[in-house]
């Protein structure tokens, strides 16, 4: 028996109440690979968000069923769509997770049953028109501040964020506790008492304020035809947020990765697959969303990739293999270990920036009063248990058990890492593992919140605060990858 490749889909419109429309499409895809022993491995991709670890694993165990496959040849990834439902075990009322789980399978099982064997072409380019940018702008002196949004995109292609810099500063000064991407009345925040704060902001704005930390631009794809020529699909992976359509209006949305699968569709056929790469730092050039942009940067990526299609040379699909491996990832160790405790810490956190600012203290050390307020407020609000699952009895523990997940494909391989790592994750592990194709996706096998780089920590700001991690995570999980990788 030959190797064959079936990609399917299924729909999860319907699988949650809601009264807001559908502008598109929100839906699951699976890519189903059968060796020549007839084991079948699969990738899922959903355009769902935040699937806690718990949720994907029962998600897993019920495709490896349908299957009559072992579930660690399986992995669940989402596209970190902000543009539709979160699926947590707080939404019991709002989403119907056994109703999603068999729209899972139906999509493993049409693409089990449409297997064919196949030959694929592996493309990869960085040259598309809105290149992601790193939303988190170092300020010398002052940290990190990230941005999501708003920017102003200027002729030469750069990404300027200082008039939103200005906006979050005098937010700081006014005593806003959360030094990021916001609207502020500038004029309200000068009428504080706490002119000196205000006064120093300055010295932190040097024009033009350019978005300039090291990204992963890298767009790739790969093909898979019949051996007679016919399309069976398509995996595309591009890094940055799918927040282009987000915003209200009323309306749900699959945001860019539908428009980049629809754009391949049409123009090479078959299912497609679109899958994040790792892009907690990452975001697409929005300057005010849109489904239009969402639009017309989906099609963009699914262009870049269709014309290095053109010429690339096809291979038969002779090698198929996934491997599973479950890592200890080392939890932060600077939240107190109960809910009582770290409330009365996020209190006096709160009371020293009020004296901070009654004193006149100058914005960097505003700025570390904010970032230690976050970091207790993700916990004591009950945000981190929310978005993954996890609380106070999993900082107990100092780690938390994970599964990655890799497929290898000829000499390509797909690596699932957990929860939101930054781009610096694809880049670093493309080094290591330089004698394969290394497509890195995110969210694999549950969310585990943001994952930033050892240097990112001491800089502070949302994404560091939003982590369950700390310094130390980044050698943990890529040598942990790095390991996966070669096991497949």
């Amino acid at each position: 028996m030959t190797v064959m490749i079936g990609i399917g889909s299924a729909d999860l419109w319907g699988t949650w109440k809601t009264d807001e429309k559908l502008e598109d499409e929100i839906r699951v895809q699976a890519l189903v690979g059968i060796d020549s022993k007839g084991c079948a491995s699969a990738i899922l991709e959903s355009d769902l968000s935040l699937v806690w670890p718990s949720i994907a694993l029962e998600i897993r165990s019920a495709v490896s069923g349908a299957l009559d496959t072992a579930a660690e040849n399986i992995g669940i990834f989402c596209t970190q769509n902000h543009a539709s439902p979160f699926l947590d075990g707080t939404a019991e009322n709002f989403a119907d997770r056994s109703l999603v789980t068999e729209r899972f399978v139906e999509a493993a099982v049409r693409a089990r049953d449409t297997a064919l064997p196949a030959e694929y072409a592996y493309v990869e380019t960085a040259d598309n028109t809105y290149r992601p940018v790193c939303r988190r702008k170092e300020i010398n002196g002052l940290g990190a501040v990230t941005f999501v949004c708003g920017y102003e995109l200027r002729g030469d292609g750069s990404v300027c964020v200082a008039e939103l810099l200005k906006q979050a500063l005098h937010g700081l000064a006014a005593g806003d506790v959360k030094v990021r991407r916001s609207q502020y009345d500038l004029a309200e925040a000068r009428e504080f008492k706490d002119r000196a704060a205000a006064c120093s902001i300055d010295a932190f704005i040097s024009e033009p304020m350019i978005l300039d930390g090291i990204t992963d631009t890298r767009i790739q794809g790969l093909f898979f035809r019949s051996l007679e020529g016919e399309p069976i699909g398509s995996l595309s992976r591009w890094a940055a947020h799918p927040v282009c359509a987000t915003g209200g209006g009323g309306k749900m949305s699959g945001d860019y990765p539908v428009y980049v699968r629809r754009r391949l569709a049409e123009s090479f056929g078959g299912e497609p697959i679109h899958c994040a790469g790792p892009c907690g730092n990452q975001a697409p050039p929005v300057s005010d969303k849109s489904v239009e942009l969402a639009r017309r940067i989906g099609r963009d990526v699914a262009d870049a990739l269709l014309k290095e299609l053109s010429t690339t040379d096809w291979s038969p699909v002779q090698a198929l293999s996934s491997a599973t491996a479950s890592f200890e990832l080392p939890l932060r160790a600077d939240i107190p270990l109960n809910e009582s405790r770290c409330r009365e810490a996020y209190e006096e956190a709160l009371k020293e920036l009020q004296h901070a600012r009654d004193r006149g203290e100058e914005l960097p050390r505003l700025k570390q009063l904010s970032d230690r307020i976050e970091v207790l407020g993700f916990w004591t609000r009950g945000l981190m248990q929310s978005c993954t699952g996890l609380g106070f009895s999993d900082l107990k523990k100092r780690s938390v058990s994970h599964p990655l997940f890799a497929l290898r494909i000829n000499d390509t391989v797909i690596a699932g890492l957990p929860g939101e790592p930054f781009g610096t994750y694809s880049i670093k592990l493309r080094e290591i593992c330089n004698e394969v194709n290394l497509i890195t996706s995110e969210q694999c096998n549950g969310y585990l919140g943001y994952i930033p780089g050892d240097r990112d920590f001491p800089l502070g700001s949302y994404e560091a605060a939003a982590s369950l991690f700390n310094v130390g995570i980044e050698e943990c999980l890529i040598r942990a990858a790095e390991q996966l990788v070669r096991l497949t």
